[in-house]
């Protein structure tokens, strides 16, 4: 099943690289848990209504660079991860955050929250792990 998808991916990416045919938009409630949020992305003239076969090629060409140097990051680093992402395992999130070679490193995972964490409601009451993080590196 996955062949199938793939061979006209491959095809499309070879002759028409640049066109936009991939749905961005339409499913904002997936990933956002804030209904004035939502509505932003929804009427935001700027927001990506479709994607194109090259931009999702590269996006998965970087997931893949990073995770594969996922052991060289020695910096301070902070990872807030939604458990109900549903763009983002938590569990690979957990995984790649012991990949991490720093000893300044935390990883919250926000119970509850969506993709869009920000505007989350399950974040609200976390904004202080993010300001003491911050102040601390």
């Amino acid at each position: 099943m996955l062949i199938l998808l793939a061979i006209p991916l491959l095809i499309l990416r070879i002759f028409a690289p640049g066109l936009r045919i991939i749905g961005a938009k339409g499913r904002e409630d997936e990933g956002i848990n804030n209904a004035i949020h939502q509505q932003y992305d929804k009427t935001d003239p700027y927001h990506l209504e479709k994607i194109s076969i090259r931009y999702l090629f590269q996006l998965f060409k970087y997931i893949r660079k990073t995770i594969s140097k996922a052991s060289k990051i020695n910096i301070p680093t902070v990872i807030f991860q939604g458990t109900l992402d549903m763009g983002v395992s938590p569990e690979a999130v957990s995984e790649f955050y012991g990949k991490l070679n720093s000893d300044m490193k935390e990883l919250y995972l926000i119970e509850g929250g969506y993709h869009c964490l920000f505007t989350d409601p399950n974040f609200r009451d976390k904004w202080h792990l993010l300001i003491g993080w911050l102040k601390k590196h």
